[in-house]
């Protein structure tokens, strides 16, 4: 029976590792955006006109999909990063891969930790690179 919230709604499977009492608040806060998919990326963004494009590689429209997966530019980051932090599969959406992160760590160490971690500062410094790049 799936676990009941405060609010008297079921608890989301992502919501462990988003709100995850080790990651700064901030970490938690943006990833909590992007799972709704609540980030202003380009295409949520009709009515200002703008240039649709990925700043960051020229080539598609920007979505959430886009930036942090598809771009070329975000994907050899991802690369380093799973390398990096000795993650096996591939990282393809926000969701799915909330789904398979706490089954490919499970545990309470702190190398689990840290690969939760890595993923959601790297969501976190993606973003922040992109709005560097746009403003």
């Amino acid at each position: 029976m799936p676990r009941k919230t405060c609010f008297g709604g079921h608890s989301k499977i992502w919501s462990r590792i988003v709100w995850n009492p080790s990651f700064p608040l901030k970490f938690c806060f943006f990833m909590w955006l992007a799972v709704l998919d609540r980030l202003p990326t380009m295409d949520r963004l009709p009515f200002l006109d703008l240039d649709k494009t990925c700043k960051l590689c020229g080539q598609q429209e920007e979505n959430i999909s886009h930036l942090f997966f598809a771009c070329p530019f975000t994907a050899g980051i991802w690369k380093s990063i799973r390398e990096w932090a000795g993650l096996k599969r591939e990282i393809s959406t926000i969701q799915s891969s909330l789904k398979w992160l706490p089954k490919e760590n499970r545990g309470t160490s702190w190398m689990c930790t840290w690969r939760k971690l890595c993923f959601a500062a790297t969501l976190y410094y993606l973003w922040k690179c992109r709005n560097r790049v746009v403003f």
